[in-house]
């Protein structure tokens, strides 16, 4: 199931639901774009995400990619700022969000 997402600043936004429970929610701004994958703890652990969406995120760059701990999980910035990948573990799920700046 697919719905749209109605938001302030909010240029196209969709929520997909999937059969085991994960959503997807894409966000694309004037300014960027936001990726957030909901999936279940059950289904998929934070250390699990990490090594799933890494190669999603992390590519070769001059900048310094910058890691800090946040409540539930990590956040890994680079790019001058413009990127950034954060998985928590919220609720009996695991968030993983990927952003891009343009």
């Amino acid at each position: 199931m697919r719905d749209t997402l109605s938001e302030p600043d909010l240029l196209e936004g969709y929520r997909q639901h999937y059969h085991d429970g994960a959503v997807c929610e894409t966000k694309i701004y004037h300014g960027g774009t936001t990726i957030v994958f909901s999936i279940p703890a059950s289904s998929l652990t934070p250390q699990q995400a990490l090594v799933l969406f890494r190669p999603l995120w992390l590519r070769q760059s001059p900048d310094p990619i910058q890691t800090k701990e946040v409540p539930g999980g990590i956040f890994v910035s680079g790019d001058g700022g413009y990127g950034y990948l954060s998985i928590t573990s919220k609720e009996g799920r695991v968030l993983v969000e990927l952003g891009a700046a343009d």
